[in-house]
This record gives C-alpha cells, sequence and structure tokens, in this order.
C-alpha cells in the first residue's frame, strides 16, 4: 500500500477577501465553493471574517498585467534558482492567490517536494527536488481571456503568443542547439524545456502539433544536458 500524499493549501489574505465579496454579490455559497474547489465551512468563515472587518477591502489590488521573464538557468522573475521554500511559498502565495504544497521536504527521486500556485488564468509549478530549494519553474500557458494580461517571456520573445516553430527557430538562431521532439522540445545549454501536449483542443500547427507551447520549464545548469549523451 503506497503512502499517503501530504498535500495542504495556502491562500493569500486578497484571495481569501475576493471570494467571499464573490460569494456574497451572487448570494450563492455552494457555487462559489465549487468554483474554487473550497470547503464550505472555510469560504463561511471567510465571509464572516468580511463581514465583521478582518479582511478589509484594503487586501484589495488587481494589477493590468503580471509580467514574469524566464532567465534559464537563474529561474524566473521574483523566483531564483536554489530559492529556500519557505520564501518561494510566501512569495507564490502574494503573486498567485493560492498554493498547493505536496510532499513538503522531500527529496524521493519520484516524490520529491512541489508547490502548484495557482492564478484564476495560470499555473506555475515549482519543483524543490531536494526539500528544500527552488530546482526547476515549470508555467503553463495563461488564458488571457480575462481582464489581467499575463505576459511570459524568454529573452524579450513572448513564450505563448509565439508560435512553437517559430520560437524554436529564433532560439536556433542565438546559436543553441534545440532537441525537438514533436511533444516535447529542449534547449539543453539553456536548461530549457517545453510541451506542445495539450488538455483540450487547441490550434494544430502544419506539423500536426499544437501551434503554441502549452508549457514551460526552467531548471538548473545541465538539467537536460544529458539528452546530448544520446546524440
Amino acid at each position: 500500500m503506497s503512502a499517503k500524499r501530504n498535500v495542504y493549501e495556502v491562500y493569500s489574505l486578497a484571495f481569501q477577501l475576493q471570494v467571499a465579496k464573490e460569494a456574497l454579490e451572487i448570494g450563492n455559497t455552494d457555487q462559489i465553493a465549487s468554483k474554487y474547489k473550497l470547503g464550505i465551512d472555510l469560504l463561511n468563515q471567510w465571509i464572516l471574517q468580511y463581514k465583521t472587518g478582518e479582511l478589509d477591502d484594503s487586501l484589495l489590488s488587481f494589477p493590468t498585467s503580471i509580467d514574469i521573464d524566464v532567465d534559464p538557468p537563474n529561474g524566473i522573475t521574483g523566483f531564483p534558482q536554489d530559492m529556500p521554500a519557505e520564501d518561494l511559498k510566501a512569495s507564490a502565495t502574494e503573486l498567485m492567490g493560492k498554493i498547493r504544497v505536496s510532499d513538503e521536504g522531500s527529496d524521493q527521486k519520484f516524490r520529491s517536494m512541489k508547490v502548484l500556485a495557482l492564478h484564476s488564468q495560470f499555473e506555475i509549478v515549482f519543483h524543490i527536488e531536494n526539500g528544500k530549494t527552488l530546482s526547476a519553474s515549470e508555467i503553463w500557458i495563461p488564458d488571457n481571456s480575462d481582464s489581467i494580461r499575463i505576459n511570459i517571456r524568454f529573452r524579450g520573445i513572448d513564450i505563448f503568443r509565439t508560435p512553437a516553430l517559430q520560437l524554436l527557430k529564433q532560439i536556433e538562431n542565438m546559436g543553441y542547439q534545440v532537441i525537438n521532439q514533436g511533444d516535447y522540445c529542449f534547449v539543453p545549454k539553456l536548461s530549457l524545456g517545453f510541451t506542445r501536449v495539450a488538455g483540450h483542443e487547441v490550434p494544430l500547427d502544419t506539423d500536426g502539433y499544437p501551434l503554441y507551447f502549452q508549457a514551460v520549464l526552467t531548471g538548473p545548469t545541465n538539467y537536460y544536458d544529458f539528452l546530448l549523451e544520446r546524440d
């Protein structure tokens, strides 16, 4: 029998306030609890805190955009390589509103610590392979249909608005070797990886794969260099 995984969630005060106000505005706590995958008792607690003034409107701020630069092998904006796990959890909660921590402190190969940062429009998975500090950051394609514009860039190139094959060509023109496996693409000397695997229907390119990358990962130095040994 496998051991039960250690998973818990953390929410920013701004997220709690936003959800409590939304529940009061529509008058249906069950619907909001389901929407955000919350327990009804927790949601009612936030609503009570809002009514009593513990959650104040001053906590809310609404940025018009979120800008993240992918800078391999140094990490991403706000989350440098080797960032301590406790600092990462605090920063991710503030940026995204909600995090889900699994296997805290674990350095097991197939069950190492992860922090899933959840924004209403996109997700970031932080891999903490030694259980203590950030190993790799994996950003999933944003939904830009909402009011906040999410910009994820690599050296000024918009990763999720540039067609995948075009992006790979631009990286090759920088002098890097690209390994294109169709669903997955890697730039070993940059510690940069991409996936075109999509969980829903998306536009396809002429090669039959999704037109845009669905996720990008940046890891530490030499993260993908083992792939060169296979060539």
